[in-house]
């Protein structure tokens, strides 16, 4: 597939929306991603600043231009423009009907439900509008709070051994707990 159909209407439940990244958010993502549990739970660099966010929401567009990902911006319902976090389609393997989900929360708004809700509405969304048949999230062994927030959003976990991510210079090998979700 090429390029994502528009966020239109924007997925939101009355507390928290989701639509797309724009240069305005630059300084929150910065500043949430300087985060240290954004930093122990992601690959996100540890020497995030402005400029890899800027990065970022060019590459997001890209990204969705070209079908491969849809990173979107969690907000306030009310107040669109109060970035609360970040969730998207990090991978997309259009062959298999099958996405993988990230996110992160702002460190001022856990413990609040936000990703629980943006992973259920971007989940609607993947099925719906996209027409993917399967979802996995896989929070980093030892992420409890990333766990919980997979069963709130109505992912099981699946039964084996912990998924091994690839090394990479931050954290060296990585292993995560495998959560699928499927269309209904």
């Amino acid at each position: 597939m090429a390029r994502l159909p528009a966020l239109d209407p924007a997925p939101a439940d009355g507390v928290v929306a989701l639509r797309r990244w724009v240069p305005a958010d630059v300084p929150a993502i910065a500043a949430a991603c300087r985060d240290p549990e954004i930093q122990r739970w992601t690959f996100v660099p540890d020497d995030y600043d402005a400029l890899k966010a800027r990065a970022f929401v060019a590459a997001s567009s890209t990204r969705w231009w070209a079908g491969s990902g849809a990173d979107v911006a969690i907000v306030d319902a009310v107040q669109p423009e109060r970035v609360l976090g970040s969730v998207g389609l990090v991978r997309i393997e259009w062959e298999r009907a099958c996405g993988e989900v990230g996110y992160w929360v702002a460190p001022g708004e856990r413990r609040r439900g936000v990703a629980a809700r943006a992973v259920a509405l971007l989940s609607a969304w993947a099925f719906e509008r996209l027409a993917l048949t399967r979802l996995e999230l896989i929070p980093f062994v030892g992420n409890e709070a990333s766990q919980r927030v997979a069963e709130r959003a109505g992912y099981v976990r699946e039964p084996g051994p912990p998924f091994v991510f690839a090394a990479d210079t931050k954290h060296g090998p990585v292993e995560g707990v495998l959560f699928a979700r499927t269309a209904l």
